[in-house]
């Protein structure tokens, strides 16, 4: 494309526009850290306040508004968390609920409940050694 000598002073001034601070519009800002109203909501849970439109209705009195749905949101997401840490505490319990039995001690075991006489009298044994 040819601009001439009125074409250069076109592109200039269209650089100057891009490029000038004054023409740029700016994004708004957050209000406040990320996550602060999920946090008030936790809040509001754990202080024993179980309806959604309750913890709406009290959060629009401290000014933080929030929607039903929103609130409906953190308290699945708070059951999840809760209901992971259950399971991963199960799965704890059941790995570490002995040492691992060693297979040759296993094996001694069974010889001596055979030489015995077999598991009722191995039995009869432990209950007169409880005792």
């Amino acid at each position: 494309m040819v601009y001439g000598v009125n074409g250069i002073d076109y592109l200039y001034a269209r650089a100057q526009r891009y490029f000038s601070l004054e023409s740029r519009t700016t994004m708004a800002k957050r209000a406040g850290r990320k996550g602060q109203k999920s946090e008030a909501i936790r809040e509001m849970i754990k202080g024993g306040v179980k309806k959604p439109a309750d913890i709406k209705a009290k959060l629009a009195e401290r000014g933080i508004q929030v929607s039903t749905q929103m609130v409906y949101t953190v308290k699945a997401r708070m059951s999840a968390r809760r209901s992971a840490r259950k399971i991963s505490r199960q799965r704890e319990v059941a790995d570490s609920s002995g040492p691992p039995t060693n297979i040759r001690t296993l094996a001694r075991f069974i010889r001596s409940v055979h030489e015995v006489g077999g598991l009722p009298e191995a039995r009869k044994i432990l209950k007169e050694m409880e005792e």
